[in-house]
C-alpha cells in the first residue's frame, strides 16, 4: 500500500465554455492567439494537464478564464489550479500566467476562484518577461495572480523567478505560503504586491508534463517527495496539528490530506488491516508519536471520477467497511 499527498482527479475539467473572448474592454496592442491548459499543483507536484482550449482575441480586446468548478469536491487535496499557456498548441511550449488557491486559508472550506482576466499585452508574455532589479517588476493594472517573471539581479538567490501571489498569510495554520517579506523568497514590488520566488533557472519552472506518478506528478508517494523539493515548492506552508504538544488539535489547524491506494495495481481486499507507521530519517519512531497524531478516514475516492463515497466514512469512528 502507498501513500501520497492529497489529490483529486487525474486530470482537470476545461472546456470551450471557461474561455471567454471580448471584443472590447481590453489594452492588447496586437491580435492575441493563445492556446490554453490547466493543471492542478499539490505538495508533490502536478496533475496531468487539462485539454487544451485555443482562442484569438482582437485588438483592444481581452481573454476571461474561469475556474471550473467540478475540479474540487468533497475530497480535493490540491491547493492550487495554474493556468498554462503557449504561443502554439504544443505543450511544451507553454508556460504559467495565472493561477487560483483552491482552498481558503485557515479551512477545508473552498476560496472563492474568480474568473482571471488577461486584457494587456504583459499579461501574456511568453516566456516570462526578464526584469533586472525586484524595481522592474509589474504593478498596478498590469498584475494578474499567476504572473511569472524571471528576476535576473539585486536578490540574494541570484536569478530567479517570481509568480505573483496576493495572498500572502502569516497563519501558522494555512497550508499556503505564509514566509515574511525579506526581498528574496518574497518580494512587495509596491504595498499588498507580492512576489514569491518560484524555481529558479538550474531548479526549474514548472514541472509540465510527465508522469503523474513520476518525479514531479502529484500521485507519486509521499517517501519520494524529498526535501530539496519541498524547499524549493514555496507555495506552500507546513501542515500541521496540536503543535503546542497537546492531544488536542485546534480548531483552524489543516491536517493533512493523505490518499493510500495499492502499490500493485490490484484492488485491496475487503478486510485488509490498516497500520500507520512513522519513521525519522529511516528509523522507527511511531513511539515518539503516540497520542500526537490524528488520523480520520473520510471515505473511499476514485480520481478517474472525482466521487468521494462517503457511505462508509462520515464521521469519527464510522465502520469504513472495506478497509
Amino acid at each position: 500500500m502507498t501513500a501520497e499527498y492529497g489529490s483529486g482527479r487525474y486530470s482537470p475539467t476545461f472546456e470551450n465554455s471557461n474561455v471567454t473572448v471580448l471584443s472590447t474592454g481590453g489594452a492588447f496592442s496586437i491580435s492575441q492567439t493563445r492556446t490554453f491548459w490547466l493543471y492542478l499543483l499539490n505538495e508533490a507536484g502536478v496533475s496531468l494537464p487539462s485539454s487544451a482550449v485555443t482562442v484569438t482575441a482582437p485588438v483592444g480586446g481581452r481573454i476571461s478564464v474561469s475556474f471550473p468548478e467540478g475540479n474540487r469536491d468533497t475530497a480535493t487535496g490540491y491547493k492550487y489550479c495554474f493556468i498554462i499557456s503557449s504561443l502554439t498548441t504544443t505543450l511544451d511550449d507553454a508556460w504559467v500566467v495565472g493561477f487560483w488557491r483552491i482552498f481558503q486559508v485557515d479551512s477545508d472550506a473552498f476560496a472563492t476562484a474568480a474568473p482571471i482576466v488577461f486584457s494587456r499585452d504583459e499579461h501574456l508574455v511568453i516566456p516570462p518577461a526578464a526584469v533586472s532589479l525586484p524595481a522592474g517588476l509589474p504593478t498596478g493594472a498590469s498584475l494578474v495572480p499567476g504572473m511569472v517573471r524571471l528576476v535576473s539581479g539585486g536578490i540574494a538567490s541570484g536569478a530567479s523567478y517570481y509568480i505573483h501571489y496576493p495572498w500572502l498569510t502569516t497563519d501558522p495554520n494555512s497550508p499556503y505560503f505564509r514566509h515574511a517579506v525579506d526581498g528574496d523568497k518574497v518580494i512587495e514590488r509596491s504595498p499588498g504586491e507580492y512576489w514569491v520566488r518560484f524555481g529558479n533557472p538550474t531548479f526549474g519552472l514548472f514541472p509540465i508534463g510527465g508522469d503523474i506518478s513520476g518525479d514531479t506528478g502529484a500521485c507519486r508517494p509521499l517517501v519520494a517527495v524529498d526535501e530539496e523539493f519541498l524547499a524549493q515548492n514555496l507555495l506552500f506552508g507546513t501542515n500541521y496539528a496540536a503543535a503546542d504538544n497537546t492531544d488536542s488539535v485546534a480548531a483552524n489547524a489543516k491536517g493533512l490530506t493523505v490518499f493510500f491506494g495499492s502499490d500493485t495495481g490490484d484492488d485491496i481486499a475487503v478486510g485488509s488491516r490498516f497500520g500507520l507507521n512513522i519513521q525519522v530519517d529511516g528509523f522507527p519512531a511511531t513511539t515518539l508519536f503516540d497520542r500526537r497524531i490524528v488520523v480520520r478516514f473520510v471515505g473511499f475516492y476514485n480520481p478517474a471520477t472525482g466521487i468521494l463515497d462517503e457511505a462508509s466514512g462520515l464521521g469519527d469512528g464510522a465502520d469504513m467497511e472495506g478497509i
